[in-house]
């Protein structure tokens, strides 16, 4: 079971970089990263972005098709919560798209250029009513209220371009 100790670690590492940020500045970063996804999953060729290390671990496809599902269920709880409504477990996990097959990546890239977009209208929506005192949990996190939830969108994104990065260091990577 998780520790209080370790929550307060963890945002403050995470969650702690927002902090003091204008709602223009908290945009822009979330802005940046999933713009920074898009950039790097265009970086791979097709044949690297489909390549896998193993069976059991994701190419950078299947990372960029979680990070787009993923941001979409993310910025739905951050909605929820800034409008004042409860997360119920329906509001969680899609299945992923990305099955593995080449012709699936125009869709995968398509989403992931959109997410700029999908931020800026999510963050002007939930701003406009602003309710910071509903919260929903993050297993990582801990309770967190619309504008951590915001904010973990950059910190997922980020984490993820890290993956797909280091995937060009594992052996075997196509040149």
């Amino acid at each position: 079971m998780t520790t209080v100790a370790e929550y307060a670690e963890r945002r403050a590492r995470l969650l702690g970089p927002m902090q003091g940020l204008s709602d223009s500045e908290l945009k822009q970063a979330v802005r940046e990263a999933c713009g920074g996804l898009a950039i790097t999953l265009d970086s791979f060729s097709d044949q690297q972005v489909t390549w896998k290390p193993d069976a059991e671990e994701w190419s950078a496809a299947q990372v960029g098709d979680h990070i787009a599902l993923g941001t979409a269920v993310l910025g739905k709880i951050a909605g929820l919560l800034a409008r004042g409504q409860a997360v119920t477990d329906e509001d969680w996990d899609p299945p992923p798209q990305f099955k593995g097959d080449p012709a699936d990546l125009p869709g995968v890239k398509k989403r992931i250029a959109g997410l700029p977009e999908f931020t800026d209208g999510l963050f002007d929506e939930s701003v406009k009513i602003n309710r910071l005192d509903v919260k929903a949990n993050n297993s990582f996190l801990g309770d967190m209220n619309w504008r951590e939830w915001f904010y973990f969108l950059r910190v997922h994104a980020n984490a993820h371009v890290e993956q797909m990065e280091k995937l060009r260091s594992t052996p075997g990577f196509p040149s």
